[in-house]
């Protein structure tokens, strides 16, 4: 995978929690915060960017759905996800965040449901 500084980049969350529960999101960089989101169930929050010049974007995610999910998220580092996706996909689930790998094309789970990345 080509990557270059004009490369554009996105992430996606998913809320599959089920039992039609809310998800509630506030992702930031060092530089935008994107605000606070409620994601329904079956719903998504999508944001598209450019790498910084020195490849060190990253987005956190400080995500809330009552006792199942509640802690910091690092959704996108360039370092480590630039080479894995350009729409970097996660679903919130009731076990924690799950990331689909482009290239393997398969979810994996990355972090349990309090943001330790396992």
């Amino acid at each position: 995978m080509a990557v270059s500084a004009s490369s554009k980049y996105g992430v996606t969350l998913k809320n599959d929690l089920g039992r039609n529960r809310m998800l509630t999101a506030r992702c930031r960089s060092k530089d935008d915060d994107l605000g606070q989101q409620w994601i329904p169930d079956g719903g998504q929050f999508s944001w598209e960017f450019h790498l910084n010049l020195f490849y060190s974007t990253q987005y956190g995610c400080d995500i809330f759905a009552g006792n199942l999910i509640n802690g910091h998220f690092d959704v996108f580092i360039a370092t480590k996800y630039k080479d894995k996706c350009h729409m970097c996909q996660w679903s919130c689930r009731e076990d924690g965040l799950w990331f689909y790998d482009e290239g393997w094309q398969r979810w994996i789970h990355r972090f349990d449901s309090f943001g330790k990345l396992l």
